[in-house]
C-alpha cells in the first residue's frame, strides 16, 4: 500500500509536457446559432501521439454550458491503417488527412463548430473513459494524458460577434 502512495506521488508531482488551451474563438452568427472556430494551443505528449499512431482513437468532450445546463459533442481523432489514413470528426462531418501533421494543424483551428445563441462558456477535454481499458489506468496517473482546455467564458465573444 505504501509503494503505491509514493508512485501515485512520484506521477503527480512530474512535469507535464502536454498542453491544451483555446488562443482564439471567433463566432459567426447563422440562423438560430453560433459557426465557431477555435483556435487551439494543442500540444500532445508523445504517448499520446504513439497511442493516436497505433489506432487508439483520441475522443475529445467538447461541452457547452447553457442557463438550462450542459450540451456535448464529440470531436474524434483517429487513424485507419487499412486506409493510411487520418480522420477528424467533429460530430457526424469527417474529414480525411493523409499525415498526421494535417490532423493535429485541423484540430488545432476547429472549424464550422455549431454552438447554442445561449452557449455561455465551452470546454474540451479529452474522454480518458473512452481509452481502450489497458490504457485507462496509465492515463489517468499520467499528466501527459490530461489535455483540458478548462471551461471558457463566451460572454465577451459573443458580445463582440454581435
Amino acid at each position: 500500500m505504501r509503494s503505491t502512495a509514493v508512485v501515485v506521488a512520484v506521477l503527480a508531482s512530474a512535469p507535464c509536457l502536454a498542453q491544451m488551451d483555446v488562443k482564439e474563438i471567433q463566432l459567426t452568427r447563422i440562423g438560430a446559432r453560433y459557426d465557431a472556430q477555435l483556435v487551439l494551443d494543442f500540444r500532445p505528449s508523445e504517448a499520446v501521439l504513439e497511442a493516436l499512431d497505433a489506432s487508439v482513437p483520441l475522443v475529445f468532450e467538447l461541452a457547452q454550458r447553457t442557463p438550462n445546463g450542459v450540451s456535448t459533442q464529440a470531436v474524434t481523432l483517429s487513424y485507419a491503417p487499412l486506409f493510411e489514413r487520418f480522420e477528424l470528426r467533429v460530430g457526424e462531418q469527417i474529414t480525411p488527412f493523409r499525415l498526421r501533421t494535417e490532423l493535429l494543424d485541423a484540430f488545432s483551428s476547429l472549424r464550422g463548430v455549431p454552438l447554442r445563441l445561449d452557449a455561455l462558456a465551452l470546454r474540451m477535454h479529452l474522454q480518458i473513459g473512452k481509452l481502450p481499458a489497458p490504457l485507462r489506468l496509465p492515463a489517468l496517473l499520467d499528466r501527459d494524458w490530461y489535455l483540458d482546455t478548462g471551461w471558457i467564458d463566451l460572454r465577451a465573444n459573443v458580445e463582440q460577434s454581435k
